[in-house]
């Protein structure tokens, strides 16, 4: 009698680890399902805000279309200055005069890449300054003090 209780309970523990095993296939399908929908809707986005510019719809920004985007949409966009404006070399990587949709994607990846990095940098100095004021500090009270300034 023991050995078929003991027969039974690993039979059920083996059918629970067989459900459990389908139970996480399914989730990493789901999963890698889901991960093809976000890239497939960032391409989308991507691929709407590219078309803006492109007036012609030839699947092509020229710099003509690229300036007038510039003048008559970002600078109407609050909190932008012409500083802040994207300049046509950054994006004509080929200079063919023309920018397509894999050059804008580059240079948008690279903007990306950029602004995590100033972010980056900016939480540095931040824990940088945060470390000088805690070894002017004599105890925790003072430091205390000293942050809410």
């Amino acid at each position: 009698e023991l050995y078929s209780q003991y027969y039974n309970d690993v039979y059920k523990l083996q059918e629970h680890s067989t459900e459990l095993y389908d139970y996480i296939a399914k989730l990493e399908t789901a999963l890698k399902q889901s991960e093809k929908e976000r890239e497939l809707d960032v391409l989308q986005r991507d691929m709407d805000e590219f078309s803006q510019p492109d007036t012609d719809g030839d699947g092509l920004i020229s710099k003509a279309e690229f300036n007038h985007y510039v003048k008559t949409y970002l600078a109407n966009l609050p909190g932008l200055t012409p500083a802040d404006y994207p300049k046509w070399e950054d994006f004509d990587h080929d200079n063919n005069g023309y920018m397509s949709f894999q050059e804008y994607q580059q240079q948008m990846a690279f903007q990306v890449q950029k602004a995590k990095e100033k972010e980056n940098k900016n939480a540095e100095k931040g824990l940088q300054g945060l470390y000088k004021e805690t070894t002017k500090a004599g105890n925790f009270n003072d430091l205390y003090a000293q942050l809410r300034k």
